[in-house]
């Protein structure tokens, strides 16, 4: 008999934690899990041997120190095909009649070798004949205003090759809760919820035999908590500057958002706020203001969670000991910056150096569609921004988003043709850990690994990075004009 610690890193139930935020500042988070548990389908041939490998649809969570039963779910009427040895984790079976085979796993605590019902259990399918498809899922979300989450089946595959037709569905829902999938027959859909409490999903797909699939599920929690977290729908537009550290001044001319106390800072914030209604004040500041000089917008409010040390705040109000600054989590930044990057997407044009040429007109891939219809999707690397012009086709979209690779590096082109592409581009800089902004950045910066230096002739947008070091120009704020939930945030 085996001893089993199952095997770490093959887990079939992964847990992510997500927040979401409303209009009515109503923070839900969910916990979502994703699972199945039927293994790949194995095809044989008669009187060939087969391994039964079952980690590909099962892991067990906590390295309980399991034992192994196999057993037939089905099998041909006249086969009397047996396992080699039904306690091993990997068996061999050898297929003897044309047909069907179903075997289930069922994994037992080692320590208790009575029990009766397993703790853990799969299946594996073997087959002389058309196998039956499996059904996957994959669950994102990024945080915004009523924000949907997006789930993924795309991953669902037939052994055989054939195409495959897919069918979402609700399986357990609150008393009080309500679904609606915006197209439970497609490979992606956007989901979305009214109530708190448990929500399972389902996703079947079935092959042009008629075979279905056995269901993998989605499940989480939706549940109320005391304060609104922004997301990436509601920052970009709304903040001008959110990072978690400042260094040296200059000016941001939208609301600021500081993780940290500042220390010998001098500049100018919210000289010019939007007027979008937004009840966000002028500048945050989740820390003291320590030997600084700090200039306000007339009638802006500066919001600090500690206290004012050898510093001078004119102009406006400030509030020392506030407790009601707004919250943003950069860890969903760095998860919606890696999402945006695994978009397919098209090389902007750099065949004149003098004039590199990104955006146009939008992508219709399935996976930009998910993000948005009239959404472009461009890739280029650090290594192209370093020299020459530039500029940014929006015409016919929405949003162009521009995935920047490379961890090192600066931003040194010319900014050709204006301001009027910069609130429709997001640049997202989603491996940069040191970046030096030399030259106008024309649009909003997600950055949320980064240290950004300089800012030489400023920015036309919101700037989300980690760190900023703001020195040679200003931050200009520019709205974004598509609706949040448009994107799935």
């Amino acid at each position: 008999m085996d001893m089993l610690t199952f095997l770490s890193g093959i887990n079939i139930l992964p847990i992510s934690f997500v927040r979401f935020a409303s209009l009515a500042m109503l923070l839900m988070s969910f916990v979502g899990m994703a699972h199945a548990d039927v293994a790949v389908p194995i095809r044989a041939q008669i009187g060939h041997a087969v391994i039964l490998d079952p980690t590909d649809g099962f892991a067990a969570q906590d390295g309980t120190p399991l034992r192994a039963e196999w057993v037939w779910d089905d099998r041909p009427a006249i086969s009397v095909a047996e396992f080699s040895d039904t306690t091993a984790l990997r068996p061999a079976v050898t297929v003897d009649v044309a047909g069907t085979y179903v075997a289930r796993l069922n994994l037992f605590a080692l320590d208790d070798p009575a029990a009766i019902d397993p703790l853990y259990t799969t299946t594996v399918e073997i087959s002389t004949e058309n196998l039956t498809p499996v059904a996957q899922i994959v669950g994102r979300s990024t945080a915004g205003f009523d924000a949907p989450i997006i789930l993924d089946g795309s991953d669902s595959y037939d052994v055989d090759g054939d195409a495959l037709t897919y069918l979402w569905s609700v399986e357990n829902q609150p008393a009080t809760g309500s679904v609606v999938f915006a197209d439970a027959t497609s490979p992606f859909t956007d989901v979305s919820f009214d109530g708190f409490g448990v929500y399972t999903l389902s996703l079947t797909v079935q092959d042009t035999t008629g075979r279905v699939s056995s269901p993998a599920f989605y499940e989480l929690e939706l549940s109320g908590d005391d304060a609104a977290v922004l997301g990436l729908g509601d920052t970009l537009g709304t903040f001008n500057l959110v990072t978690n550290r400042l260094e040296n001044g200059h000016t941001v001319q939208g609301r600021s958002y500081v993780g940290d106390t500042l220390t010998q800072v001098s500049g100018q914030f919210a000289t010019n706020l939007p007027n979008d209604g937004a009840d966000f004040a002028g500048l945050s500041v989740n820390g003291d203001i320590r030997n600084s000089n700090i200039n306000l917008g007339n009638g802006v409010t500066a919001l600090i969670t500690g206290v004012r040390i050898q510093s001078n705040v004119n102009n406006g109000t400030l509030v020392e000991g506030a407790t009601d600054l707004p919250v943003f989590d950069f860890d969903q930044f760095k998860a919606d910056s890696a999402f945006l990057a695994s978009l397919s997407g098209d090389a902007p044009d750099l065949s004149d150096q003098n004039h590199k040429r990104f955006g146009g007109a939008a992508n219709a891939d399935l996976s930009e569609a998910a993000f948005g219809a009239n959404t472009r999707i461009v890739h280029t690397s650090l290594q192209d921004l370093q020299t020459g012009g530039y500029s940014v086709d929006v015409s016919g979209v929405d949003t162009v988003v521009i995935n920047v690779s490379g961890t090192t590096g600066r931003f040194q082109m010319n900014a050709l043709g204006g301001t009027a592409s910069a609130p429709k581009v997001i640049w997202n800089f989603y491996e940069a850990t040191s970046l030096d902004v030399n030259a106008v950045i024309m649009g909003h910066v997600l950055a949320p690994y980064a240290t950004l230096n300089g800012f030489n002739g400023g920015s036309e947008g919101t700037v989300i990075a980690d760190a900023v070091k703001l020195a040679n120009g200003p931050l200009r704020q520019r709205k974004w004009p598509v609706a949040p939930a448009q994107l799935g945030w």
